[in-house]
């Protein structure tokens, strides 16, 4: 279920979009940014984005839009060529079922021609600068990508128990 789906425009998106080039843009990155979900694309899953400023603002957005108090457990990108999707999956967390968990996707670049994303069997229409908040739980997939290019942020939160 989307709990939010906004089109907010970053101040700094030219500072994000440098960084992830700078991250992919190295010899080797295909083998050290693989992943098993990603088709034709890298991911930085496996490493912690979550203290670069750059991407602090994402971060932000994310949690304003969740309207709770949310915590980020995961925070990573993927960026795909031309034909590059992400396989049908879920984030469920193996511990922790009791707590409220939050997936969410932000398209820092992505044109008509790059894919949509499907939650739970239905395509959702995604622009560039989208950012997108649903049950850690649906299953989601994205369409393959027809341009040169998709750059996609993902981020899994955690509602913060108040004592």
């Amino acid at each position: 279920m989307v709990h939010s789906h906004e089109n907010i425009k970053l101040s700094n998106k030219e500072e994000i979009l440098n960084k992830i080039n700078e991250k992919t843009n190295i010899p080797m990155s295909e083998e050290i940014l693989k992943h098993n979900l990603v088709e034709k694309g890298v991911s930085s899953y496996q490493f912690k984005l979550q203290d670069s400023d750059a991407f602090k603002p994402i971060i932000e957005t994310f949690k304003k839009l969740s309207k709770g108090n949310y915590e980020v457990v995961d925070f990573w990108f993927n960026k795909y060529s031309k034909e590059g999707f992400v396989k049908p999956h879920n984030h469920k967390p193996v511990e922790d079922k009791n707590s409220n968990w939050l997936a969410g996707v932000y398209y820092p670049v992505k044109d008509n021609e790059s894919g949509n994303l499907v939650l739970n069997k239905k395509e959702i229409d995604v622009k560039e600068d989208d950012f997108i908040l649903f049950d850690i739980e649906d299953i989601h997939y994205s369409l393959p990508n027809k341009s040169n290019e998709r750059i996609v942020f993902s981020i899994n939160m955690k509602e913060q128990q108040l004592r």
